[in-house]
């Protein structure tokens, strides 16, 4: 008479713990506001390297907190001849929730790509992170130019959000409007 019992309570058991996670990873849109895409940046560029970085948020983002999670950031070069690029991943967390200490946590990933000393390519940053429905990707693109001393970065395509380019603040034009090259804008 014991084993039915015991049989019924395993089941139980076994259909709350297959059910939970399931409840655990709902999500709505607050929790895309706290889960932030990662700040990108160009952070250096000279005659011979482009350094990128990124930063994300980790407190407030149910994806992000207790637990590891990779963070990713490539950088691909291409001009008239050539491509090439390099991506580094960064292994962040386990982060404690926001509520235990009141502390904020975040994750860095750098990337480095040497280049011709002269030079006029497009650099396409991307960086991949955990959001708050999944994985999910940010990406622009830069012209750089260098040459005689000189060397400098326009912003070419820019994702949601504000990025920070070569000291510049940028955000891209709202829905439906056009830049100067006549590209719809974000």
């Amino acid at each position: 008479m014991r084993r039915p019992l015991i049989l019924a309570l395993s089941l139980t058991v076994s259909t709350l713990v297959v059910v939970a996670p399931a409840a655990a990873h709902e999500t709505g849109p607050a929790d895309d506001e706290a889960c932030p895409a990662p700040e990108v940046v160009v952070s250096d560029y000279d005659l011979s390297r482009f350094t990128a970085s990124a930063t994300l948020a980790a407190t407030g983002c149910p994806a992000r907190e207790q637990r590891q999670f990779p963070l990713w950031l490539s950088v691909t070069r291409h001009d008239d001849t050539t491509a090439y690029g390099v991506t580094h991943g960064q292994r962040c967390g386990p982060f404690r929730p926001s509520s235990d200490d009141g502390a904020a946590y975040s994750c860095d990933v750098d990337v480095v790509l040497d280049h011709p000393e002269v030079e006029q390519a497009y650099y396409t940053v991307e960086a991949t992170y955990p959001g708050a429905h999944g994985e999910e990707t940010t990406a622009f693109e830069v012209l750089c130019i260098s040459g005689d001393g000189s060397y400098g970065c326009e912003l070419q395509d820019a994702p949601r959000g504000t990025y920070d380019t070569m000291g510049d603040d940028i955000t891209p034009p709202p829905a439906g409007a056009k830049g100067s090259d006549g590209r719809p804008g974000e």
